[in-house]
C-alpha cells in the first residue's frame, strides 16, 4: 500500500454499500435497543436519583458530589473519572456490549462465508483491494461510534443530566470519554485482532486471563495487579498503548486480504 493513491470517489462506492449493510443488520439496532434500556432504566423505572448517588454523602455509585469535585479541579482528573465511570463502574454491562458488538460487525465484515468483497470487486470496476480494505474499517469504525452514541453516551448523559449529575464541563469530558476515547481503544484493541483472526484474538484473551488468575494468587501479584490496575485508569495512556496494537493487526489483516482469493 506504499504507492497507494487514495480515490474519493472510488472509495464511496464499496464504503456505501457496507456502511448501509451494517446499519440495516439485526445486531446493530438489537444492540441500540438493549443499550437504550440499560442506559435509561434507572430512568424509566424512576430510580435515578438513587442510581446517580443524588443526595448521598457515602456510597453514591458515581453522582453529583464526584462530578462537582472534579469538575473544579484538573480537566485530566475528570477525565480519569469519566472513563471509570465508563469502563469500571455502573457501565461495565454496556461497555461489554459494546464489545460484543464489535465483534459481531468485525465478524460480519471478514467471515469466510460473506461474498460481499467478492461482488464489489466483481461489479463495481474500477476498485481496487485497498478501497475495500479502507471501505471496511471506515464503515466499521462508524457503525461502533454512531451505536454507542446513540445507545449509550447520549442516554447515559440525559440521564445524569435530568439528576443532576453533571455541570456543563462534566457532561462534555464525559460525553469525549465515553462517546470517542471507548470506542475508538475497543476499535484498536478488540476489533483489530478480531478482525485479524478470531482464533488470535481468543488466544491471547485467554492468555490474559491466565496471567491474571495466576497473579491474584500471590501478595506480590496482586501488587503488581493493582498497579496493572491504576495505570488502566488512565485514558489517554490506554489510547497510546492501543494504537500501535491497532496498527499492528489491521496491518496484519490486510496483509491476508491482500492474499485472499476470491
Amino acid at each position: 500500500m506504499n504507492h497507494y493513491k487514495f480515490n474519493k470517489k472510488i472509495f464511496q462506492k464499496p464504503f456505501r454499500y457496507y456502511l448501509r449493510k451494517l446499519f440495516t443488520s439485526w445486531y446493530f439496532w438489537a444492540f441500540i435497543a438493549v443499550g437504550l434500556f440499560f442506559s435509561l432504566f434507572p430512568l424509566i423505572f424512576g430510580q435515578n436519583d438513587i442510581f446517580w448517588g443524588i443526595g448521598e454523602e457515602k456510597g453514591a455509585l458515581f453522582g453529583k458530589q464526584i462530578f462537582q469535585v472534579k469538575s473544579e479541579s484538573n480537566i485530566l482528573e475528570l477525565a480519569k473519572t469519566c472513563w471509570s465511570f465508563s469502563v469500571e463502574k455502573i457501565m461495565t454491562i454496556l461497555t461489554f456490549l459494546l464489545m460484543f458488538f464489535s465483534m459481531a460487525i468485525s465478524n460480519y465484515l471478514v467471515g469466510k462465508k460473506k461474498v460481499d468483497d467478492q461482488n464489489i470487486l466483481t461489479l463495481a470496476t474500477p476498485i481496487r483491494r485497498e478501497e475495500v480494505f479502507w471501505a471496511k474499517l471506515v464503515a466499521f469504525w462508524l457503525t461502533l461510534f454512531t451505536a454507542n452514541l446513540l445507545a449509550v453516551s447520549l442516554p447515559t448523559l440525559l440521564s445524569g443530566s435530568i439528576a443532576g449529575a453533571f455541570s456543563l464541563l462534566s457532561g462534555l469530558v464525559f460525553l469525549f470519554i465515553n462517546a470517542l476515547i471507548v470506542p475508538l481503544i475497543i476499535f484498536l484493541v478488540i476489533a483489530s485482532m478480531y478482525f485479524y483472526h478470531w482464533i488470535v484474538f481468543a488466544i491471547i484473551s485467554g492468555l490474559v486471563a491466565l496471567f491474571w488468575c495466576s497473579l491474584s494468587n500471590s501478595k506480590d501479584g496482586q501488587k503488581l495487579l493493582e498497579s496493572v490496575v491504576e495505570l488502566g485508569r488512565e485514558p489517554l495512556l490506554m489510547l497510546i498503548l492501543a494504537i500501535p496494537v491497532g496498527m499492528l493487526f489491521y496491518s496484519l489483516y490486510w496483509k491476508k486480504f491482500q492474499k485472499k482469493d476470491f
